[in-house]
This record gives structure tokens, sequence and C-alpha cells, in this order.
């Protein structure tokens, strides 16, 4: 038994020794010498697709004599001086999968390896359908939010009346229209310029700013010279006809 645990044990010991020099060159190679970035300077950058003015840079680098860059293992480019750069064209090269690095050397004669970077080069016709197809949907939904918005808005201001003095924490609004003071609501669409609203008053929609509070307490101030009741009730379309047919009766009298 004794003779069995001590050749278990050297079996375990000698599996150890052989697992860590296996995995000591693979973790030396995960950390590269020089730090190689692809920084793009106009045109589209996918996910693993590029296309355009590209540049290739050695972050922060040590003291080095040259750098040579290599697209699939050939060199394309020596710098002498920093910054340490390689400026393509991805129109230079053929489409389809490329790997980019770098080599440094030292004055000290050290050659230093850097990290590599493996993207699809596409071509100007395909940049802008990838392009068309990111910005489409992302245009339908803000589209959408904003149909939602606005019908959550519509739907707030038939159900809920105006009190003067109150706003919500998107702030008030004053109607373009009737320069009389509402509460915006905090899920109308924002449209930069300022968020679309339906005014409880005259019924109107418009793209309103939130309002200063001397904006405000003179919009009030014009509120309160008329009947609130009235004002928070807009006139409908038959009210209306009405009230046209009766004016003209007291103008021909």
């Amino acid at each position: 038994m004794t003779h069995i645990r001590i050749h278990a044990k050297a079996f375990f010991l000698a599996l150890l020794m052989l697992l860590t020099m296996l995995a000591g060159p693979a973790y030396a190679q995960e950390e590269p010498e020089l730090s190689l970035r692809l920084i793009r300077t106009f045109g589209y950058g996918g996910v693993n697709t590029i296309e355009g003015n590209f540049n290739l840079r050695l972050s922060d680098p040590p003291p080095l004599e040259r750098a040579e860059f290599l697209m699939d293992g050939v060199v394309v480019h020596t710098a002498t001086e920093e910054p340490f750069e390689y400026r393509f064209q991805t129109s230079e090269f053929d489409p389809g999968v490329h790997t980019m690095s770098a080599v440094g050397y030292t004055p000290a004669g050290e050659i230093l390896q850097s990290n590599s970077i493996t993207r699809e080069f596409i071509t100007a016709e395909e940049a802008r359908e990838e392009t068309v197809g990111l910005i489409v949907p992302l245009i339908l939904l803000i589209l959408g939010l904003m149909v939602v918005g606005t019908l959550l808005t519509a739907f707030i201001t038939r159900r809920r009346g105006y009190t003067p003095g109150k706003y919500s924490a998107a702030g008030g609004a004053v109607c373009p229209r009737c320069r009389l003071p509402y509460s915006r609501h905090i899920l109308a669409p924002n449209l930069l310029a300022g968020k679309l609203e339906r005014c409880p008053h005259c019924g109107k929609w418009a793209v309103v700013p939130a309002a200063s509070p001397q904006a405000l307490q003179q919009a009030e101030a014009l509120l309160q010279e008329g009947s609130l009741e009235s004002a928070t009730s807009p006139e409908s379309e038959e009210d209306r006809i009405r009230r046209m047919i009766e004016d003209s009766k007291f103008e021909d009298e």
C-alpha cells in the first residue's frame, strides 16, 4: 500500500510539472510585448468588418529604432520615429479576412512582438448595405417610441384636466397658439427643440420647450382672466359650428 501511494504521488507530481510546462509558453503568448491598436480615421467599422481609412498604431511603446507593420505576415510599412503608425485604406487590399500585427526593434537589438488584430475588409457597397441594415431598424424603433409616446400623451390629456401652478417633472409649457399654460408629460416624445404635446385648452399639437417661471406666471395670469372651465375643455367641432351659426345670426340682426 505504501508503494502504491508513493507511485501515485509521483504520477500526480509529474503530471503537474507537465501541465506547468505546457501552460507556461501559452501564457507568455497571451501577453504581447507591444500594444497594437486599430483606429478608424474615416469609414465604416462594424463588429468584425471595416471599410475606409484606418490607422495602425503602437500604444506607448518602449524606445524603438524602428517598427515594422505586417499585413498577413508580410511587411507593408516601416516607421523609424514616433508615432510608430501605419495609415492605410482597406481598398488597397483584397476584400476578405486580414490579420494585422507589428514588430519593434529596440536599440539593444531586442525584437518585440505585438498583438494581432483580425478584421474582414469589405467593399464600399457592402459597408453601405450594413449601415442601412443598422440604421433602418433604429429609425423604426425611434418612430415607434414616438408614436407610443404621442398616443399616451393624447390619452392622458383627454383623461386629466389642468390644475394651474402644478406641473410635472418635465416642467410646464405655454401653448404657442392660445398662450395658456399646461403641464408637459414625461412620456411625451422629445424632439430636441421640445416635447410633442397636445394643449388641453385649445386641443392643438405643438413642439413645446419647458417654459421659464416668468412665462408660466404670465400665462397663468392670462388664464385667470377667463373661465378656467371653458379653457380646460377644448371646443368640439359641433360646438364650433353652432357658435359660428349663432354669431352669423347676431351679425344679421
